[in-house]
């Protein structure tokens, strides 16, 4: 394991949060919230009451997206804006619940694929690839970057990287070089273009043995992976049946279950902490929002009605 050379800074933000009405978000119980953007502001969304407040909005420039839990009361989120005329900047964001406030941000100019797909590695770090196929962990307190994986076999870049709560697996999403090369093929033959983002498989690492598994293999486009809270079930959409939908696999590859079956486009799944239930979006009424699927007994409900789409990924925050 190494620590790329990387000059990172650590600056007070001032920014302005202005709730959404007169709502203020919660100081420290953040059981059952949902945090996602919608037209570039961080919302939250209480998974029972539906209650939604918007928790960061500048006024102006910088944007914010991408947002997840870091642990129970600390939110990361990328802020997206143009230090020039033509070039953007997209320092990383920390948001803390007891304080109300964002403490600090990462003042360097990562590029937007790495952070589009960070996510949740444990309490104080995140998990990011590069475009090296490496997996990296950065501490958001002593803002050390450490390599713990490196990812072969795969001709993209992973994708919505998710750890397992007992940070043995990684899932993700990705194209491996053999499917490519197929397709390369078939494409030639048929005089037909391909897009590979639009390939993608569903894939596990062994952070202990570096070892890759392929839990998906088809002709369609299979992302958005997350895990159950037990580790042994993954949910992700697919447009294998036609159209996004929810599906669910155990971590061997075994027990496909498909969960939503609409015309509309269902993508990126997020359970709950108790593992009962799935968040995703969907346009079912119109414009993207958040559903909620009981998985016992398939009931599906609305739980977000904003005037303004939402944006995935979505995080459920991990307080029980």
């Amino acid at each position: 394991m190494h620590s790329p050379n990387w000059a990172i800074a650590v600056f007070v933000l001032s920014i302005v949060l202005i709730p959404l009405g007169c709502k203020k978000a919660p100081a420290r119980d953040t059981k059952d919230f949902i945090v996602f953007t919608s037209a570039s502001s961080v919302c939250l969304v209480n998974a029972e009451t539906k209650e939604t407040v918007k928790l960061i909005s500048p006024q102006k420039d910088p944007y914010c997206f991408f947002p997840f839990w870091i642990n129970e009361t600390t939110l990361s989120f990328i802020f997206f804006y143009f230090e020039t005329a033509v070039n953007p900047v997209h320092p990383l964001g920390i948001y803390d619940f007891e304080t109300g406030r964002i403490d600090k941000r990462i003042d360097k100019d990562f590029p937007l694929f790495i952070l589009n797909h960070a996510s949740r590695f444990d309490d104080s770090s995140i998990i990011f690839n590069n475009f090296n196929y490496e997996i990296n962990a950065f501490n958001i307190n002593s803002l050390k970057v450490t390599q713990i994986g490196f990812i072969e076999g795969i001709i993209r870049n992973p994708v919505h990287m998710r750890v397992s709560n007992d940070k043995i697996n990684i899932v993700f999403a990705s194209v491996d070089s053999i499917k490519f090369q197929k397709l390369v093929h078939l494409c030639e033959d048929k005089r037909m273009a391909f897009q590979k983002d639009y390939l993608d498989d569903i894939f596990i690492y062994n952070l202990q043995d570096s070892t890759t598994a392929q839990l998906t293999n088809t002709m369609f486009c299979d992302r958005d992976p997350t895990w159950s809270p037990d580790d042994e079930m993954i949910a992700f959409s697919s447009n294998r049946s036609g159209n996004n939908e929810i599906y669910l696999i155990d971590k061997n590859g075994d027990n496909f279950k498909q969960l939503t079956d609409n015309p509309a486009q269902d993508t990126d799944p997020e359970f709950s902490p108790d593992g009962k239930r799935i968040a995703f979006i969907t346009d079912r009424s119109g414009d993207d929002q958040i559903w909620i699927m009981d998985i016992e007994s398939m009931e599906i409900t609305q739980l977000t009605d904003l005037d303004s789409e939402i944006n995935g990924p979505i995080s459920w925050s991990p307080k029980k």
